[in-house]
């Protein structure tokens, strides 16, 4: 299937859980060295964050699957990054939802501990030192 994520819904999100996931989402995408955009193919247009959903990839060659998370997760989603750029903003964002809502899903990756690395540094630059891994090694 090639380098993906995995969540697994167990509940849904509740507003202040949301809304605490939306921000740092938003200051991730502002201190990110990494480019993400809305959609591949539409690289002019800014990732969303909205009321019920975020979502973005990597512009151009950089993107792969769109990461779409929604604030009623379905019991099973998947994000393909292809191990591309953005994907430091995908790790980032389900470690994000972990540290605010650590029961609502369940998180795995084709990747372990040390390929969630660079995503978990940033996390943990822009947001401090609270964050944690969603699974294995540094789980909170």
């Amino acid at each position: 299937m090639g380098y993906t994520h995995y969540w697994y819904g167990l509940r849904n999100f509740t507003a202040p859980e949301w809304q605490a996931i939306c921000d740092d989402a938003r200051q991730l995408f502002d201190k990110a060295t990494v480019t993400a955009c809305r959609e591949y193919d539409r690289p002019q247009e800014t990732p969303e964050i909205a009321a019920d959903v975020i979502a973005f990839n990597g512009p151009n060659e950089d993107g792969h699957e769109t990461f779409w998370f929604q604030r009623e997760p379905d019991d099973f989603q998947f994000c393909k990054t292809a191990a591309k750029p953005y994907d430091l903003l995908v790790t980032a964002m389900l470690i994000v939802s972990h540290k605010h809502a650590p029961d609502a899903l369940r998180i795995s990756s084709d990747g372990g501990v040390e390929d969630w690395r660079a995503g978990l540094d940033f996390t943990r630059q822009v947001l401090g030192a609270d964050y944690g891994m969603p699974f294995g090694k540094d789980s909170g």
